[in-house]
């Protein structure tokens, strides 16, 4: 029974989830009508899909996006769900206690049998199943057995008497019955519209349909669908007639269609046979028809092609959403309102704040946390809320008042800020997003800022830059000089409970328990030499990545190095691109017998196809190992199973993906790939395994793809026109204004010359800017030995021009370092890049 009640409740959601898609493909049919039946026809086969398949595609454009739809379809279910909890009592059996020991006046007791309402409807849904099985049983049975003595008129065609119209029956060999006695000309029709029907398969198709309203014959909207279908099927038959016949038969084909039905009062076939039924709309139809020109064929195969991925395919899973609805007054507050959902595979979510002082950042506290399932700090999964920050009336402390839905009211919680206790003098904010009139609604993944405070402690000025959130910096609030403190609060999501999400925030901070979901990486083969190429897809609220090197001995971990690195600024920008492809080659190297294997294992990573941009040297735990192998990433080495080319890792709960692991053995016998239950890092005389590792925090303490990029545009000569070009378009030198390369190379010192077109606004603000991308071309142009910059500058009304001169005296290079050290290696210029602070990005390298 318990199956039977499961399997009956899977339909009711499957049904919830068709009824938007039936209402949506009833409008595009409407839509649809001057166009030839054929497109309404094939549409229903998206209805058809939602009531049989559970799962599909995930796409932003579903109509399982829409706030409407998500909220009445989990209503519905939450209220299918309660009332299938519902205990019925069946039967009472009082007993009463005669044991001898028992008092005069015990109680009785009562045993009750109860049952489910859920229960009693999945009894019914069987009983009205069968009865649909056994009507279409007796309809089969019964139509055969009138065509018992039909007679052959040609191949596939039989005459029958007592007919009262033409029909299809049968599946593997269908066979076409007629009346005796048609007119040639009305049998021709009939028989091209016959073999219509045969040719696109209709049979298989209208048994699919009389399958599904059989599972759903309790629902009227199914029954609705059901005969809306069957009409179009055989309109889109009709037309298929008259465009090879042509319109001049219109007329003939009508009249042979009410003929049929002259008379009738019963359909003359089963629910299964293709019969000339529905004689009215066909003919209304039929006298409308016209030859579709092709951009009306055009645009109604678009229609349908956008139904189809409208209705056919799901809200990404896990996202949720969240849409502000404007700032509104609440307790003398300035609050933003918003309203959101959350899915049912998050359970908790946290608050947290940031707090700047003068732009160092001095306290992360978790602020609160709510979790949709406990009822400790419950929260429920949508409705709509409020946020607001405040200062308390000595204006000296602060904090954040939060709203929610709980028992149809509102119940507000404030929470203090861990803002630095002073005299503060000015406030702007609270700022949120969104609270300009910007109501897109949001991903859940993609929150992270959800409300801003800026404060003054000196002369009491904010220009009000923490209202500015489309490009979010935590730098940018301190720019202008005039913010001192600023309180930042953000939100992440998560599949853990409340309190296992506090523990994982306490003890690793942001972002360790939060659910990065749209976060992946593809693995698969090398597209030259040893090793693997990966693409990855990084969303928020990731903020940085890295490449692992983890080196095992016997099983322990004895070193984990971030080799490589990125970080993404905060408004999703970065040094690459957050969905961005790279290979990774390791090399084993042979001591000096030539037999056995070395002690080092040479690496090499770069974009994919393009050339290695960092190379380095993993040293091994011993040397001399006698077997070495690679596990590709996309071979899971846990469970014996592989992909042949590729495998996808989502990064949504582990945050980190396997891109390879090189094993060793000191013994003949080699090494083990595979061992139940065991990871081969453990059961190998050495390992080294390289993770692609994401994180919510900024990256630092490895190469970076800036680093990387830079140094692959490296140039050993200063003549070479183009190279210096892409060195200069990648250090973003176009950003300061345009500019004209001139090179000095007939004489030393060796001068690459930028000749600035227009005066600028602040030429002390352009030389000072000058100093960091001076500095890296004397670095990355081997015979580059001075750099000197031009630029237009009116003085006393008189037009001049300014040249400033920089070499290597005026670098800024690291103590103990020259430009040319700096530019030797990549790990030199990763110290220079850090010593200089340069966040740039080089992400138009190579243009």
């Amino acid at each position: 029974m318990t199956a039977l009640t499961a399997f009956f409740q899977s339909l009711l959601d499957l049904s919830l989830t068709a009824l938007p898609v039936m209402g949506a493909v009833l409008l595009a049919r409407f839509c649809l009508r001057p166009a030839p039946k054929k497109y309404s026809y094939v549409l229903w086969a998206v209805v058809a899909f939602r009531l049989v398949c559970p799962v599909s595609l995930p796409s932003p454009m579903s109509l399982f996006n829409s706030a409407p739809v998500q909220t009445a379809q989990e209503t519905a279910q939450s209220v299918i769900r309660e009332f299938g909890q519902t205990a019925i009592p069946l039967l009472s059996d009082h007993t009463a206690h005669s044991t001898p020991a028992a008092p005069q006046n015990a109680p009785e007791a009562i045993t009750t049998m109860t049952v489910s309402p859920m229960e009693v409807l999945a009894l019914l849904w069987v009983v009205g199943l069968s009865a649909m099985l056994v009507w279409a049983v007796i309809s089969d049975l019964r139509i055969r057995r009138n065509v018992a003595q039909a007679v052959r008129l040609e191949d596939g065609v039989f005459q029958c008497d007592g007919l009262k119209t033409p029909f299809v029956l049968g599946f593997f060999r269908p066979k076409i019955y007629v009346p005796f006695r048609m007119e040639p000309g009305e049998l021709a029709h009939i028989l091209l519209h016959e073999r219509t029907h045969l040719r696109r398969g209709d049979p298989w198709w209208k048994l699919l349909g009389f399958g599904i309203l059989t599972v759903y014959w309790w629902n009227p909207a199914v029954w609705l669908c059901h005969n809306l279908f069957c009409r179009d099927m055989e309109m889109s038959c009709d037309e298929a007639v008259l465009q090879k016949l042509g319109p001049e038969v219109k007329q003939l084909y009508s009249l042979s269609l009410v003929s049929f039905a002259a008379g009738r009062h019963f359909p003359a076939t089963g629910p299964l046979a293709f019969g000339e039924n529905d004689a009215k709309p066909r003919v209304k139809n039929i006298l409308r028809w016209k030859r579709a020109v092709p951009a009306a064929a055009f645009l109604a195969t678009a229609l349908c092609l956008v139904a189809a991925v409208i209705c056919g395919t799901n809200a990404p899973v896990g996202r949720g959403w969240a849409q502000t609805s404007g700032t509104v007054s609440a307790g003398g507050r300035t609050a933003l309102e918003f309203t959101y959902s959350v899915p049912g595979d998050i359970n908790s979510c946290l608050f947290y704040e940031d707090v700047y002082d003068h732009g160092e950042l001095v306290a992360r506290n978790p602020v609160c946390y709510f979790d949709f399932n406990a009822e400790a700090n419950h929260a429920p999964r949508r409705g709509t809320a409020s946020l607001a920050g405040y200062m308390d009336t000595g204006f000296s402390s602060g904090g954040w008042h939060f709203s929610l839905p709980i028992d149809g009211g509102n119940v507000g919680y404030p929470y203090p800020s861990a803002l630095p206790q002073r005299d503060y003098r000015a406030l702007v904010g609270p700022a949120y997003p969104g609270q300009n009139g910007d109501k897109t609604r949001r991903a859940l993944s993609e929150l992270d800022v959800v409300g801003v405070l800026t404060l003054s402690d000196d002369d009491g000025k904010l220009s009000g830059a923490g209202s500015v959130f489309e490009n979010f910096s935590p730098a940018a609030l301190f720019a202008d000089g005039l913010t001192d403190v600023a309180a930042v609060l953000r939100v992440e999501f998560s599949r853990l409970g409340s309190e296992e999400l506090r523990q994982e925030f306490l003890s690793n901070g942001p972002g360790a328990g939060a659910a990065q979901d749209g976060n992946q990486v593809t693995v698969k083969g090398a597209s030259a030499g040893v090793g693997v190429d990966f693409t990855a897809e990084l969303a928020k609220p990731v903020r940085s990545w890295a490449i692992y090197e983890d080196v095992y001995d016997h099983g322990v971990l004895v070193s984990s190095i971030p080799r490589i690195s990125d970080g993404f600024l905060e408004d999703g920008t970065g040094v690459t691109s957050r969905n961005f492809s790279g290979t990774l080659t390791c090399q084993i190297s042979y001591d000096g017998t030539g037999t056995n294997f070395g002690n080092a294992l040479h690496c090499s990573y770069g974009e994919t196809g393009s050339p290695a941009m960092a190379e380095w040297t993993v040293g091994l735990p011993a040397a001399g190992y006698n077997g070495a192998g690679m596990i590709p990433g996309y071979i899971d080495s846990l469970d014996g199973r592989k992909s042949p080319t590729k495998k996808t890792f989502s990064l949504a709960d582990a945050h980190e993906a396997v891109l390879l692991t090189y094993l060793f053995s000191e013994t003949t016998t080699g090494f083990t790939v595979y061992q139940v239950g065991k990871d081969p890092t453990q059961i190998n005389d050495g390992a080294v395994r390289f993770r692609l590792v994401t994180s919510v925090e900024s990256g630092s303490g490895s190469l970076s793809s800036s680093a990387m990029r830079l140094y692959a545009l490296k140039n050993p000569y200063i003549g070479d026109t183009a190279a210096d070009g892409k060195l200069l378009n990648a250090l973003g030198i176009g950003d300061f204004g345009g500019y004209k390369l001139e090179l000095f190379t007939a004489e030393r010192p060796y001068i690459l010359q930028i000749n600035f077109q227009n005066e600028p606004s602040n030429p002390d603000a352009l030389d000072a800017a000058m100093f960091e991308p001076a500095t890296l071309l004397l670095a990355l142009i081997d015979n580059l030995e001075e750099v000197r910059w031009t630029y237009p500058k009116t003085q006393d009304g008189k037009p001049t021009l300014v040249t400033v001169y920089f070499k290597e005296d005026n670098a800024l290079c690291p103590a103990g370092m020259t430009t040319k050290d700096c530019g030797a290696n990549l790990q030199n210029l990763q110290t220079l890049l850090d010593y200089l602070g340069v966040e740039t990005s080089a992400a138009n390298s190579g243009s």
